[in-house]
């Protein structure tokens, strides 16, 4: 299971999903780049009833702290420039 079963996709110019897991807040943009956003979770329902998700998100999360998500879609932060996580850099790289 990947963080990207657990996003619910939205109209957005520029987010294209947004989801929770375990207290933590996911905003996936449409540029395919997602981002964990720590014991935010609760700010989904608020988002989601915004009448601009763009601007609640730059007013409210376009600073706060968060981790880039892999690009697979497992739940580890990236750690190089691709996009990855460390295991899957180590599969790319075998």
């Amino acid at each position: 299971m990947t963080y990207l079963d657990d996003l619910t996709e939205v109209q957005s110019s520029n987010i294209a999903a947004i989801g929770e897991r375990d207290g933590h807040l996911i905003v996936r943009f449409n540029n395919g780049v997602a981002y964990r956003y720590p014991e935010r979770a609760r700010t989904m329902d608020e988002m989601i009833a915004a009448e601009s998700m763009g601007k609640f998100f730059h007013q409210n999360l376009a600073f706060a702290k968060c981790e880039k998500l892999c690009s697979k879609g497992c739940w580890s932060p990236v750690v190089d420039k691709c996009g990855l996580c460390q295991a899957c850099l180590d599969k790319v790289n075998k």
